[in-house]
């Protein structure tokens, strides 16, 4: 399998990457489970971007000298939950995961797990999660790590904040109207973790609206 894309609804319930892959799921919406399992020496970029209610639940499997980069980021006025899980089960991998949001009207929940069993050595992962709150909607942001090895690198963070006034201000001074910088800087925030591949599908879908 190699640069899949999928821009509809369902997803396939069982993903097998066994070289260099990458997968856009470009406007996914409803509830969505699959399970992506990484053969030794694999790579896989796996770009989400979703502006519908979504229910997503992704379980990833890697076992020995995989590079997996997830980049997920949402505009929402409808309920989202993301569930990513990923289960380290050998040695000599890089994971990054990297989720951003907009919440504009309705609950988030997004849960980040990274799991590196016993005797799994000399692996990195980095999850993070950012959200940007324009509503009193609930945002529940969880990264959760669970180690049980000494010999690796982990890392995890989470943030839930606003756009900064000043931000705001400085395209405000360059003769952009208010709505319009707002615009901007949250579409900025999003686009900022995806692929510059798909950067062009995402903003016309976004100008859909």
């Amino acid at each position: 399998m190699n640069n899949l894309l999928i821009d509809r609804d369902n997803l396939s319930k069982n993903i097998i990457v066994e070289n260099k892959s990458t997968i856009n799921l470009i406007n996914i919406k409803g509830k969505q489970k699959t399970t992506i399992e990484l053969k030794d020496n694999a790579e896989l970029t796996l770009n989400i971007f979703s502006k519908h209610s979504l229910d997503l639940n992704i379980n990833v499997k890697l076992y020995n000298n995989s590079n997996l980069i997830i980049n997920s980021s949402f505009i929402n006025n409808d309920k989202h939950k993301e569930k990513i899980n990923i289960n380290i089960n050998g040695s000599d991998n890089e994971v990054n995961v990297n989720a951003r949001g907009i919440n504009n009207g309705n609950d988030v929940i997004i849960e980040l797990n990274g799991n590196n069993v016993k005797n799994a050595r000399n692996n990195v992962f980095y999850e993070y999660a950012k959200v940007i709150n324009n509503t009193n909607a609930k945002n529940i942001l969880i990264p959760n790590l669970l180690v049980d090895n000494c010999d690796v690198t982990f890392n995890h963070g989470v943030s839930i904040g606003h756009i900064k006034d000043k931000n705001i201000f400085y395209l405000e001074s360059k003769g952009i109207k208010r709505k319009k910088a707002i615009e901007l800087l949250e579409h900025g925030f999003i686009l900022s973790v995806m692929d510059e591949k798909i950067k062009d599908q995402i903003n016309l879908s976004l100008k859909e609206d």
